[in-house]
């Protein structure tokens, strides 16, 4: 009976006895194991490794399962149909990326984040390269000061602005 309330077979009710998973929810009658069902599920929720499921769970959790997926109450030529496009799909994608199609999104974020650190690099030393320019048309050092610090506060301010952008 326990075997069917958990929704597997007998022979791993057996097996979790044996191991003593759920000692503390068996009895022994007439030599027959007896098990407290309330009990054995708390301590089976206490004892079983969470990264290994039982191989059969039972209907409800496939329901819930079914439900969270959003396909709840599909008949079944409806519920193959949605397994052969889901299919398919994920063969379009293998192809994409395989033939060069698509690329992983991590590789275009590093390629993207190099040549936009590049980029700031080289907007940030358009002060140093055209200091000497200015150099040679203005005389008074307060003025060359006062146009590489308009400069410099351009490039800044579109170099922020860039940054409080979002890519959409």
């Amino acid at each position: 009976e326990y075997a069917r309330h958990r929704g597997v077979s007998p022979a791993r009710i057996t097996t979790i006895v044996k191991q003593g998973k759920i000692s503390g929810a068996t009895t022994t009658k007439n030599g027959k194991v007896l098990i407290d069902p309330e009990k054995a599920d708390t301590l089976l929720e206490q004892n079983l490794d969470p990264m290994n499921p039982p191989r059969n769970p039972k209907k409800e959790v496939k329901e819930e399962f079914v439900k969270k997926a959003g396909i709840k109450g599909v008949d079944y030529h409806t519920a193959r149909t949605i397994n052969e496009q889901y299919k398919a799909a994920l063969r379009k994608l293998e192809f994409e990326t395989k033939s060069g199609q698509l690329i992983p999104s991590n590789e275009v974020e590093k390629a993207w984040t190099a040549h936009i650190t590049a980029a700031k690099i080289r907007l940030l030393g358009i002060k140093s390269k055209i200091a000497p320019l200015i150099q040679e048309y203005l005389e008074d050092i307060d003025d060359r000061e006062s146009v590489l610090g308009l400069v410099d506060s351009v490039v800044r301010e579109a170099l922020e602005e860039l940054s409080r952008s979002e890519l959409q």
